[in-house]
């Protein structure tokens, strides 16, 4: 299988949407996942320790609202 590479384009110079990596798209090519599905919670667990690294805390909690 190629590697996914999106469509040669202008880059977009305007308020509004914004351009995003070949990684992104890729990583949002597959169905959502529901958030009260069992497979939800490790995701979520890895957010939580991410978002830790980026406050400087390990003892925080971290709040993730939907929205």
């Amino acid at each position: 299988m190629a590697p996914f590479k999106q469509a040669e384009h202008s880059t977009l110079l305007i308020p509004g949407p914004i351009e995003v990596s070949d990684e992104v798209l890729l990583a949002n090519a597959h169905p959502s996942m529901s958030h009260v599905s069992p497979a939800f919670a490790p995701a979520f667990g890895n957010s939580i320790r991410a978002l830790r690294k980026v406050v400087y805390t390990t003892s925080g909690q971290p709040v993730i609202l939907a929205g």
